[in-house]
């Protein structure tokens, strides 16, 4: 159980990081690009390249944790569970974050808290069976495809958030969230049957 908890601290200290390493770059990235108007942190309007960034910082503050932490008191098929665990820490802070408007002006809807806890527990959980493939020696391909698979279907849930306003997208976004649930569910039962 000390494990399991440590894994939720650690998916919070990786959300931690994300926000302000996202924060950050928008507060420069408006400062250069339109230095007259005040700066919002608003995402009713986001570019496709900030949600390229942002996949990209999320799922890099993520891998860190699962690599240097996670990995390092973890055993066996006990690395997927933690590493579920540091991507629900890690939704938790953004699902507090956002609720709490702090960085944005939107309400989050239920299927909004569910798809937040989707992603980044499927993204983590990714990572960690890529870990768990590797056995004891983690090449830096392992790290790298972990890395790349899970920014690219971060990168689809945050296109399907996006363009959910219109019939297209909110059937999008529910695929999207129920072909990630399978791939999860799959990779977490051949990970339990490889591990064992």
């Amino acid at each position: 159980m000390k494990n399991k908890s440590k894994s939720f601290f650690w998916g919070l200290v990786a959300g931690s990081g994300a926000l302000v390493t996202e924060v950050f770059l928008l507060v420069i990235f408006s400062i250069f690009n339109f230095p007259e108007e005040k700066i919002s942190f608003s995402v009713s309007q986001p570019k496709i390249n900030w949600l390229i960034i942002s996949a990209l910082i999320e799922e890099f503050f993520k891998l860190i944790i699962i690599f240097k932490a996670a990995r390092l008191f973890s055993r066996g098929k006990e690395l997927i569970a933690n590493s579920f665990l540091v991507g629900v820490g890690f939704a938790t802070l953004e699902i507090i974050s956002v609720a709490k408007n702090y960085f944005s002006e939107i309400a989050v809807a239920p299927e909004e808290v569910a798809g937040l806890f989707i992603i980044h527990g499927a993204t983590a959980i990714l990572m960690g069976c890529f870990f768990l493939w590797s056995k004891e020696k983690v090449k830096v391909k392992y790290i790298f495809l972990s890395f790349l698979t899970a920014t690219y279907f971060h990168l689809i849930y945050n296109l399907t958030v996006w363009a959910k306003g219109e019939i297209l997208g909110n059937f999008l976004f529910f695929l999207f969230l129920v072909f990630l649930t399978i791939i999860s569910v799959g990779n977490f039962l051949f990970t339990q049957k490889l591990a064992s």
